[in-house]
């Protein structure tokens, strides 16, 4: 089973710079890489920037827009179709800025894509100084996106202040919580993911954080990861002294 990656994320977020990275460690690692951007514009300049990676292990596709939704999905689910019969080890998905992540998993879960895929990584990139008053529409978007993700990554926090990232964290768990209480108007569908991500800020020695750096960036991980997995292990070995 092929996994298929999918990397979400408002316009200028980051995605197009993140696929790039991860692309590179994917394909530095001996897998075969496809690409999949989806737009509802006619010209993808993400496409543009991602022109670099494409080589005989990283091939590049576009579903492109200009139609409705449905039109959108069907042309999405043919890409995935014919990309399954080319053996690629994985496949990395950017969907349009306005793409709601459920309809992601409705449509990985329809044959015949069952019998060649499977979820993989979901990824959220956020802009650390997010727009404060987004809309209903942009807020819900948001929600689905954050709600769906294994892993949420702050961009551009190195030119964002720590007041402005608090604010941004606590924006994106207001969204989830406005989201439990039920899917967009007229939407019916089913959610497909029930554990949430709830963002939380870790605080650490300076030198514990360059030792952690160290050790991702040589292991290509994710800190998040990282700190997720210590904290399992500390609370498994902990759990009976806790009284839970």
């Amino acid at each position: 089973m092929v996994k298929v990656d999918l990397i979400t994320g408002f316009l200028g977020s980051g995605k197009t710079t993140f696929i790039k990275k991860y692309a590179t460690y994917l394909i530095n690692q001996g897998y075969k890489v496809g690409i999949i951007e989806n737009d509802f514009g006619a010209v993808n300049v993400d496409m543009m920037l991602l022109q670099d990676l494409q080589s005989d292990n990283c091939e590049l596709e576009m579903v492109a827009g200009a139609c409705d939704k449905d039109c959108h999905q069907r042309r999405f689910k043919t890409k995935l179709i014919s990309m399954g019969m080319r053996q690629f080890d994985r496949i990395l998905v950017e969907p349009s800025g306005i793409f709601d992540v459920d309809e992601f998993f409705d449509i990985l879960h329809e044959e015949p894509l069952t019998n060649w895929y499977e979820i993989g990584n979901v990824f959220a990139i956020v802009d650390s100084s997010l727009e404060k008053n987004l809309s209903k529409e942009a807020s819900y978007l948001l929600a689905s996106q954050i709600v769906s993700a294994g892993k949420i990554i702050l961009s551009k926090v190195d030119t964002t202040s720590k007041e402005r990232i608090v604010e941004t964290i606590q924006q994106m768990n207001d969204a989830q919580e406005k989201k439990q209480g039920g899917r967009r108007k007229g939407s019916g569908r089913k959610k497909k993911v029930e554990n949430r991500a709830t963002v939380k800020t870790v605080s650490m020695p300076d030198h514990v954080w360059e030792r952690l750096n160290d050790v991702c960036t040589d292991r290509g991980i994710l800190r998040s990861q990282v700190v997720r997995e210590a904290v399992e292990m500390w609370l498994d070995a902990n759990i009976q002294q806790l009284g839970k």
